[in-house]
């Protein structure tokens, strides 16, 4: 019965691709002090994030 009721079972309307977003937020969290991580050689990544935010 369950094999028959999913053949029939109705179709919603397709999906017209991807939503376009107007903004997208990136939050990073780090259990280091700002002052541990901002201009230390050791987190490249995180400062490479911190300089391309603010240009």
């Amino acid at each position: 019965m369950a094999l028959i009721s999913t053949v029939f079972a109705a179709e919603g309307p397709v999906p017209k691709g991807v939503p376009h977003l107007d903004h997208v937020f990136v939050i990073m969290m780090e259990n280091h002090g700002y002052n541990q991580i901002v201009n230390n050689p050791d987190a490249p990544f995180a400062n490479e994030l911190a300089r391309s935010a603010n240009s």
